[in-house]
């Protein structure tokens, strides 16, 4: 929002709407991409400082070995306190979601993630519903969702619902075909704005996440293989599967380092035990 009020956008961004910077940067958030990476990958120099108090300003040029590793640090080689960030003009985005079945966007993953430059897709355990984004620059003219639309989907359908089904309303069981009546619902629309307003969105339902990074040749393979363990197993999955992609990055500590990779995130909702002592909040 800062920078769109400068006129300037960043030319990739994670999901989330409200996230800080050094947080961002450090724990590798990332959004969806063809050809555009992570927010770390967009770091062109930053200001660290260090444990015994020392002031660093890195880049590729100035102390790039510390920047190469400080760009996702996890906080180990200092104190992110500022970053220059590579940002362009702003532009336009199409946004363009469709459900699809689950044979369907498995069967054609390849050529969507080849024909968008930013595609990703939800599935909804339990059922084969998957509701598609796909986001693609724009000339124009904006047009963004209309009020009342825009408050369905994104809050009531995306937000409200989850968050009573989720809390546990209803029962275990019931959840299951609860979340094949919510996938349904999500209906097609396209819509075009400036980027953050695409890229981000609301996040009122409050979760942990477990992301797992893959060579993007193989998240067809593993997604279908964690749609049969789901199937055979107990499980009642109430949180829908997201699948996003990342080109090859250069930074050492990056899920994405030296590889196209492919992401399949699992949720939890944060009223839910999960069986572990210290869940990591997800930030991308």
């Amino acid at each position: 929002m800062a920078l769109a009020r400068e006129g300037l956008s960043l030319t990739n961004m994670g999901d989330i709407m409200e996230q800080t910077v050094a947080g961002a940067t450090s724990t590798g958030t990332h959004g969806t991409g063809r050809d555009s990476a992570s927010t770390a990958a967009q770091i062109r120099a930053l200001e660290l400082v260090t444990a015994d108090g020392h002031l660093l300003t890195c880049s590729e040029k100035e102390n790039p070995e510390v920047f190469a590793a400080a760009r996702i640090g996890l906080g180990a080689l200092g104190v992110i306190t500022a970053i220059t960030f590579a940002v362009e003009p702003v532009f336009l985005l199409t946004a363009r979601e469709e459900p699809m079945t689950f044979d369907r966007v498995t069967s054609e993953f390849d050529a969507l993630h080849a024909e968008n430059e930013h595609f990703e897709f939800y599935w909804f355990p339990h059922t084969d519903n998957c509701n598609t984004k796909r986001n693609n620059r724009s000339a124009g003219p904006a047009a963004p969702p209309g009020r009342i639309s825009g408050w369905v989907e994104d809050e009531l359908l995306s937000n409200g619902l989850p968050a009573r089904l989720l809390a546990g309303q209803g029962g275990a069981a019931g959840r299951p075909r609860a979340r094949q009546g919510l996938s349904r619902a999500l209906s097609a629309r396209t819509y075009t704005d400036i980027p953050y307003k695409v890229f981000t969105s609301p996040r009122r339902v409050r979760f942990v996440e477990m992301e797992y990074a893959l060579p993007r040749e193989a998240a067809v393979a593993a997604l279908r293989e964690v749609k049969a363990m789901v199937e055979r197993s107990p499980l009642k999955v109430s949180f829908p599967v997201e699948v996003r992609t990342a080109p090859a990055d250069d930074i050492p500590l990056s899920t994405a380092s030296g590889r196209e990779t492919a992401y399949i995130a699992v949720h939890l909702y944060r009223g839910r035990p999960t069986g572990r002592t210290s869940p990591r909040w997800s930030g991308s």
